[in-house]
């Protein structure tokens, strides 16, 4: 990951845990390759590429460990590629996704609300951030490998896990679609800055996604404070 700035040490939990939460999301989209036909394509020679790709990745970084007793020491005996983002990155991360300091603020903003609202049982509904003030400038997450259709009209491209976008205008009338904005994404997904349509469905299905993950991050981070990992 590439957050264009030097790592530095987390002294505030939510933190950390947002950036798990970006991060996480595109490490689950390492193992696709671009489904044009909307197909995951996992079998496919690109795919079986892309994987080796990262098992050669992970067996440096590894290697990089085993070399290096002050990262041993950071780690605390916890597996390198489950622990905090900024770990991976000192040591070389596999694919670098240009990340703004102010994504990584709203993603921390964000996150915080799903905790609330996880602590207080209410599910998080796209009908409540539509109706919401900060609706204009909400990120979702892309849950799952998903074909969309450019505004444009030049045809679909590719959104994978944990490509992040925005609404470029906020849904209105009965229309089951949404403008958005792709603000982030890894290599081979529509390029950030992209104008393409969402269905509503599927936004919900990223804030169902997000809200999982969230729950998921917080596990990672309990074990990573744990072991002083973090």
């Amino acid at each position: 990951m590439d957050y264009g700035a030097p790592a530095t040490p987390y002294n505030d939990p939510a933190a950390l845990l947002g950036d798990f939460q970006i991060s996480s999301g595109f490490e689950e989209g390492y193992g696709y390759s671009v489904p044009w036909n909307g197909v995951p394509a996992l079998d496919t020679p690109e795919a079986a590429a892309l994987r080796d790709a990262m098992t050669a990745v992970q067996d440096q970084v590894n290697a990089r460990v085993q070399g290096d007793a002050s990262l041993r020491q950071q780690l605390g005996g916890e597996d390198v590629l489950a622990v905090s983002p900024r770990v991976q990155q000192a040591v070389g991360g596999a694919v670098a996704v240009p990340i703004s300091e102010e994504v990584r603020l709203q993603v921390r903003k964000q996150v915080r609300l799903s905790v609330a609202m996880l602590q207080n049982g209410k599910p998080l509904v796209l009908g409540d951030v539509l109706a919401s003030g900060y609706a204009k400038i909400y990120l979702f997450q892309t849950a799952q490998p998903l074909n969309v259709t450019e505004r444009s009209g030049a045809g679909e491209c590719f959104l994978n896990t944990g490509d992040l976008l925005g609404f470029s205008r906020l849904p209105s009338g009965d229309s089951p679609l949404a403008e958005m904005k792709v603000v982030a994404s890894a290599a081979g997904s529509c390029p950030a800055g992209s104008a393409v349509r969402v269905s509503l469905s599927d936004l919900q299905d990223m804030l169902n996604g997000f809200t999982e993950r969230v729950e998921h991050n917080l596990k990672r981070l309990t074990a990573c404070a744990a072991s002083g990992a973090c």
